[in-house]
């Protein structure tokens, strides 16, 4: 059995993609509105249609939007750069996106 000498890479791969789709969504969430100063908006916050009904943001409901900040917000997107051992600045990240890990400041 061949083994690939890049094996040892494939996790780290992974976790960069999981983070890499985590950025982007939330740059698009911060883009409609559906994070405001670093927090998820709240189901009555959500932009509605004409007609009153849920407006629809691709596949995110408000408790996706809050699970997606939640995140970063609380120590996962920090453990993940970890894990991958990265030389990625997880305050600058964080900064860079208008968030906070708010399990630093306990």
């Amino acid at each position: 059995m061949k083994t690939d000498s890049n094996r040892s890479d494939e996790p780290a791969a992974i976790v960069y993609a999981t983070i890499e789709q985590a950025v982007d969504d939330i740059q698009y969430l911060v883009k409609n509105g559906l994070i405001r100063n670093g927090r998820a908006i709240t189901k009555a916050e959500w932009p509605r249609t004409k007609k009153g009904g849920m407006r629809k943001f691709g596949f995110f409901k408000p408790a996706d939007v809050g699970e997606v900040v939640y995140f970063f917000t609380h120590g996962d997107f920090r453990r993940m750069l970890e894990m991958a051992n990265s030389t990625i600045d997880a305050d600058a990240a964080l900064s860079r996106l208008g968030l906070k890990d708010e399990c630093d400041e306990k």
